[in-house]
């Protein structure tokens, strides 16, 4: 097959889809919470958009566990981004009835100890804007739960347990050739 004008060039495609900016945040660092909702502190990055066209990537990598991950006591909850301290509802499933919206659940973890879990998700975002933006990783869970980031539930000080770490990355691209 032999496409209309040649093979694809670089010079064809124009700049659509460049990687423009790279920010990241890593956060080694635990975190807890009982907050049904928030934000995850010292997990967020700020970049100043180049152009109204862009678009962002925004990638997660989260190590954390819950004192009600293994699904008892209807417990429940899921990770959400935020872009300058919003919930950025375009990044999460459709609100429906009493449901939570997220663009991940938590998932259930039966090993209180030695063990903790992991959530990896990505999501474009076209905020058409030149102002700076500000993206964070945040949750909900249900009331009385409990929100660990970078540990395990249990964390007692032994060799067969660990501490993790969490990052957040965004990507700027060009949105237009």
């Amino acid at each position: 097959t032999t496409l209309a004008g040649g093979a694809v060039t670089r010079s064809k495609m124009g700049t659509f889809g460049a990687a423009l900016q790279v920010v990241s945040t890593t956060k080694t660092d635990p975190f807890t919470s009982t907050a049904t909702t928030g934000q995850i502190t010292g997990l967020s990055v700020s970049i100043t958009p180049t152009s109204t066209s862009s678009r962002f990537l925004i990638m997660f990598s989260v190590a954390y566990d819950n004192s009600q991950s293994d699904n008892s006591n209807d417990s429940g909850g899921g990770w959400r981004i935020y872009r300058n301290g919003s919930h950025l509802t375009g990044a999460s499933g459709n609100a429906d009835g009493n449901r939570y919206t997220c663009c991940s659940d938590f998932g259930g973890n039966p090993n209180t100890d030695q063990s903790g879990l992991g959530r990896y998700h990505a999501v474009i975002d076209n905020p058409s804007t030149t102002s700076t933006l500000t993206y964070s990783l945040g949750w909900i869970q249900s009331s009385g739960d409990t929100l660990y980031v970078n540990r395990a539930r249990a964390d007692p000080d032994q060799g067969d347990d660990g501490r993790f770490v969490s990052s957040i990355t965004v990507i700027e691209l060009s949105g237009s050739s």
